[in-house]
Order: C-alpha cells, then sequence, then structure tokens
C-alpha cells in the first residue's frame, strides 16, 4: 500500500491514477474529500496534524508520498501554513517510525533557492527561501534528512517549479493570460523578455515522484525536476499563444514600471501573484536537472510551452465553468 498525503489535491490525483494504473494499491488522505477520487483508490480523510487520523492513514502502508501543504499566500494564516506545513510534516514522522514505512517522498520546491538563484542551479547551490511555504519546505528536507538518520527510514526531496496539467488553474496570472489569448488581446512581458525559467508539466512530475519512491539505494537526496527546455519569457509566451491558435502579441512593460505597481497591489493585497514570485520573474531561473536524469534515469517528456497550453486548452473547454460553479457555492456558504 502507498499513501499520499494532500491526495486530494491535483498532484494527488494525477499520481494515484498512475499508481493505480500500475497495479499499487493507492490510498489518498486529505482534510478534504476529493472531487473525483481515483477509482479504485481508498480514500482516509483527516487532519495531517492528528495522530489517530495519520496513524490510521498509516496502516500497512510502505512509501508515503507526502504532498500535503499549505502556501501562506495573500490573505491566509501564517500560524495555519506553518502548523501544517511543519507541524503536521512532525506528526507523519512520529507516527512513521510506530509503523511499517520504509520510504517518504517529500515534495518540495525549487523556490528554497531563493529569487535569485545561482545560474545554472544544482542541488547544492546556496539555499535562501523566502518566508512561509518555501522556508518551510528547506526547514521539512532537514527534518527528515536527520529522521532518516536516526530511524533508517528513506527520505527523498523532488524539488519542483510551476506544474503544469489539466486543472492546474491556482494561479491567478495564469487565468489572466488564458482569458486574454482567448479574446486575442495583447499579454505583457517584463523588460525584453530575455530572462530564463523552467516549468514541468504534471505528467512528468508524477513520474519524478514514482522514480524518487522506487530507485534503490536513494536516501536524504534531493533532485530538481524540471521540463528538458529552459525557455525565455517573450518565446515561451509566444509559442503558448501558437499552440492556442490565438492571435494575441506580446509586449514588453519596463520592469522599472511594473514593479512599483506591483508593490502597490500587494498593499492593498489585489496583487495576482506572490510577492516572491514577481521577484523570480526578474531573474533568470535555470534549475539543472542533471542529478535526476543521471541517478533516477528521470526523462521528462513535455516541453513547458506544450503543458501550459494542454491548460490553457482544459481550462477553456471545462476548467473555467467548473471554477465558476466552484466560486457561486463558496458565496453560497458564507
Amino acid at each position: 500500500m502507498e499513501l499520499i498525503t494532500g491526495g486530494a489535491g491535483l498532484l494527488g490525483g494525477h499520481l494515484a491514477r498512475a499508481l493505480i494504473s500500475d497495479g499499487v494499491p493507492a490510498r489518498l488522505f486529505d482534510f478534504r474529500t476529493p472531487d473525483r477520487a481515483p477509482k479504485g483508490a481508498e480514500f482516509v480523510k483527516g487532519d495531517i496534524r492528528n495522530e489517530k487520523d495519520v496513524s490510521e492513514a498509516l496502516e500497512g502502508v510502505e512509501t508515503v508520498y507526502h504532498l500535503a501543504a499549505l502556501m501562506h499566500v495573500g490573505g491566509g494564516s501564517p500560524a495555519l501554513a506553518r502548523g501544517v506545513n511543519i507541524g503536521g510534516l512532525q506528526n507523519l514522522m512520529d507516527c512513521a517510525e510506530k509503523s511499517g514505512v520504509r520510504r517518504i517522498v517529500f515534495a518540495s520546491t525549487i523556490e528554497l533557492y531563493g529569487v535569485k538563484p545561482e545560474v545554472p542551479c544544482s542541488e547544492d547551490s546556496p539555499k535562501n527561501p523566502p518566508p512561509g511555504y518555501p522556508a518551510h519546505k528547506l526547514q521539512g528536507e532537514q527534518m527528515l534528512s536527520d529522521f532518516a538518520l536516526r530511524t533508517g527510514i528513506e527520505t527523498v526531496f523532488p524539488r519542483f517549479p510551476m506544474i503544469l496539467g489539466a486543472g492546474f488553474y491556482h494561479f491567478k496570472l495564469i487565468l489572466w493570460f488564458f482569458e486574454a489569448i482567448s479574446m486575442n488581446l495583447p499579454v505583457f512581458v517584463l523588460d525584453d523578455g530575455a530572462r530564463k525559467g523552467r516549468m514541468v508539466a504534471a505528467r512528468d512530475a508524477v513520474a519524478a515522484l514514482l522514480l524518487c519512491a522506487r530507485t534503490p539505494g536513494v536516501c536524504r537526496e534531493a533532485f530538481n525536476i524540471c521540463a528538458d527546455d529552459v525557455f525565455t519569457h517573450r518565446r515561451f509566451l509566444e509559442d503558448v499563444i501558437e499552440k492556442a491558435g490565438s492571435k494575441s502579441r506580446v509586449f514588453s512593460i519596463p520592469s522599472a514600471v511594473a514593479a512599483p505597481v506591483e508593490e502597490a497591489l500587494q498593499s492593498l493585497r489585489l496583487s495576482p501573484v506572490a510577492r516572491e514570485h514577481f521577484l523570480f520573474s526578474l531573474s533568470d531561473c535555470d534549475y539543472s536537472i542533471d542529478k535526476a536524469k543521471r541517478v533516477l534515469g528521470y526523462r521528462p517528456t513535455t516541453d513547458a510551452a506544450s503543458a501550459m497550453a494542454e491548460t490553457y486548452f482544459s481550462y477553456i473547454r471545462g476548467g473555467r465553468a467548473e471554477l465558476k460553479k466552484q466560486l457561486s457555492n463558496d458565496l453560497l456558504k458564507r
């Protein structure tokens, strides 16, 4: 049996379907019931901070994919985020030590290298995470590394950039981009758009998680997980627009103009991006995946623009309506 914490999330659902397709029994654990639980997967409802809930979820489990986390963005509670991200992880480790868990795969983030990462950025590059979620992930890796030394339970840390795929609509700026290109409106890039970035398709993120779980002899190791291509911001937007069949054009806006506007929007809690994500856009972000290829045999199959185009088409063909319905339901509950 393999357990996915945060299993009601999008990545958890993709991972569960991959496990079931491989004939591996999968159990989802989350505080909320999945909208569409994969057929054949067990579901256990509970709180990652609750010892009894986690102990029950771990019964008969050998491998844990720890995806449960809160991203403290906007008006969220920093204390709640820390309670889930750090307190929940500590609870999982305490319970895992008493059960038959063999390996914990901890979904981490490339954001822990900071908003001005070394180029190219390897797993050994300096770490300078922004406060909140990125800092929690670095602390979580350190906790699990110490835990592995003490208990012998193996721990592995795949570090992900932005994940793209059907259903991944949780960034407002991406939705604005989708709406703009659906109406052939202009879109904007900072400065000349020559800064570099990397993302990853959901299917490749899942493949990496499985490799982290199944590769023998891997313990207390971190791996950058990205698509193969390193894109410039302008070329990425242009490629997505072309794949979407849109007539939108990309125009430049000076970062010297955009920065104070974004800062003002942050102060009013109206910005469509987290502060650190805007700062990331002002730097080259090229994360080496050589180690993942060499040690895990990781071979990404989808370039970033194709993955974003897939996300766009899934949004236009049904995701937009689902989000509107969800928003209406949330308003009715208030």
